[in-house]
């Protein structure tokens, strides 16, 4: 509760207090619920991390039922918004429930635009993991020979030497805001040298270059590396993968999606999915509506279930200043953070090596939580 020394820890399971704080607290957590089901949930707003877990998910989905008028938000600070945006587009999905998965045991040639794939993507283990199979060499235990049916080759135009970066067996340096270029670049060609349907042929040739990857193609290194990955591309036709980075534009995503459809890898090593992590929104667009209502007064109560936007919510939204104009704010923390030093009421947190929950894999896997320690 509001004024609760937390400076040992939010847990304050060994305070001699501790009864008197878990009543208060249930008192107020009971009022507040009382207000809010009888106004339907209007003027309540729920802000989370993406839900993985099942369990979660169910009772989120039973609490809008009690809770029509009540919004819910979710926000991440490193999130694969662009992807998801793309993957809709490409797809013409109803709504953002939507990863692209990646099968790189099929793949026989990678190329990496801007994406740390081995190491900050999602996905990355069993990235790495089938990428790495298809180089491992393997030896006959009668001839001594060593054999290798399968094999990959990875390309990688980044701008800073990553754990794929330096993976790679051709890298091209480029800065980020050149990726553009040089996909459209590799585009112009590929789509020159495949079926792909009038409409996309017309919209690659359209683009025009808006940095100074044009001088790229002026140098004998530059010029080679793009042709050479566009020929491997098509020699390896359903049997490639372009990967785009998060941190690229959602336009680039869509363009590596069309390409990777032009030759034949979705479906095959490209593939789209549920999405492991829930939202009902871009995160991006999720957090900036809540903004708009706590500045515009809109949000009476404000839950905030674990995270810290305060602290790594869009600089320019200044959160901080607009989470001041809700008169009640509940926020579910393991630590002290910005977050729960603007708070009314703390919520502590059980560790998550203490709990039982379960979860959901990037495959889609559901797994159970079991604790590996003794309650704290």
């Amino acid at each position: 509760v509001k004024n609760a020394d937390f400076s040992k820890g939010m847990t304050p399971a060994y305070r001699k207090d501790s009864q008197q704080i878990f009543k208060s607290l249930k008192l107020k957590l009971k009022e507040l619920s009382k207000k809010h089901k009888e106004s339907k949930g209007k003027g309540l707003s729920f802000l989370s991390l993406p839900v993985t877990s099942p369990t979660e998910l169910a009772l989120i989905n039973e609490a809008k039922k009690v809770l029509p008028e009540a919004k819910w938000h979710n926000w991440e600070p490193l999130h694969d918004d662009n992807s998801t945006a793309a993957a809709k587009t490409f797809l013409t999905a109803n709504n953002f429930d939507i990863q692209v998965c990646y099968d790189l045991s099929k793949a026989a040639t990678v190329l990496s635009l801007d994406s740390d794939f081995m190491m900050n993507e999602k996905n990355t283990l069993k990235l790495m993991q089938d990428y790495s199979e298809r180089r491992r060499v393997y030896r006959d235990k009668d001839s001594g020979k060593y054999e290798k049916e399968m094999g990959n080759r990875l390309y990688s135009v980044e701008a800073t030497f990553t754990v794929t970066n330096s993976s790679a067996d051709h890298r091209l340096r480029l800065r980020a805001s050149e990726v553009a270029d040089f996909a459209f670049a590799l585009a112009k060609i590929i789509v020159s040298k495949t079926n792909a349907n009038s409409e996309i042929k017309k919209v690659v040739n359209s683009f025009k270059g808006k940095t100074a990857f044009g001088a790229l193609n002026k140098t004998n290194s530059g010029t080679d590396f793009l042709h050479t990955v566009a020929e491997e591309l098509l020699i390896n036709k359903s049997k490639s993968a372009i990967i785009v980075g998060m941190n690229q534009p959602a336009e680039i995503h869509l363009l590596g999606y069309v390409l990777n459809s032009v030759l034949g890898n979705v479906g095959r090593t490209v593939n789209f999915t549920e999405k492991a992590a829930k939202s009902d929104n871009l995160l991006a667009e999720s957090i900036q509506l809540l903004n708009n209502d706590m500045v515009a007064g809109n949000v009476e109560t404000l839950v905030i279930l674990d995270g810290n936007p305060v602290y790594n919510a869009p600089a320019d939204l200044e959160f901080g200043k607009a989470i001041k104009k809700v008169k009640e704010v509940v926020t579910l923390s393991l630590f002290p953070n910005e977050t729960t030093q603007l708070s009314k009421t703390i919520i502590p947190k059980s560790h998550y090596l203490e709990s039982w929950g379960d979860t959901r894999s990037f495959d889609g896997t559901i797994s159970f939580v079991q604790p590996l320690i003794s309650p704290l």
